[in-house]
């Protein structure tokens, strides 16, 4: 799938007909709920790309939609596709673009365990050997 990302992203970048190599990272978070929950239950961790949680599960309502926030070496990433899944309907996705300040909001029609994840799509560093780099960037969390 990376591949295919970076094949999608790079006609726009003008580089679509050159041939390339991409590396790829992943940033993975899980929160997980012990005893009671303080205020901050999600916490920007420093990773290369980050997706924070914006809503508090346990006040989670059908009809009003959980907001993330897509943080990327430390800087809201706008434009990015966003997409939910829950883990007993793995088939259906929700999906969403972040705005200007990293943010998107995903209406989660039912309680249970969620998968939210995005990528972002670069120019690979000068000091990787490749041309390409993927950073796909992961949040599970449960509304109980």
């Amino acid at each position: 799938m990376a591949i295919s990302k970076a094949m999608w992203w790079r006609p726009s970048a003008g580089s679509g007909s050159l041939s390339g190599c991409e590396t790829s990272r992943r940033s993975v978070k899980s929160i997980v709920v012990v005893g009671k929950r303080g205020p901050e239950f999600d916490q920007h961790l420093g990773l290369a790309f980050e997706v924070l949680l914006q809503s508090d599960p346990a006040r989670w309502k059908a009809d009003v939609p959980m907001r993330f926030r897509l943080v990327s070496d430390d800087k809201p990433l706008a434009g990015a596709l966003v997409k939910a899944i829950a883990r007993d309907e793995p088939d259906t996705t929700l999906t969403a673009r972040s705005g200007r300040n990293g943010e998107v909001s995903i209406r989660l029609p039912k309680k249970g365990v969620w998968l939210v994840e995005a990528v972002r799509m670069a120019p690979a560093p000068k000091d990787v050997d490749a041309d390409w780099e993927s950073v796909w960037a992961s949040l599970t969390f449960e509304i109980p």
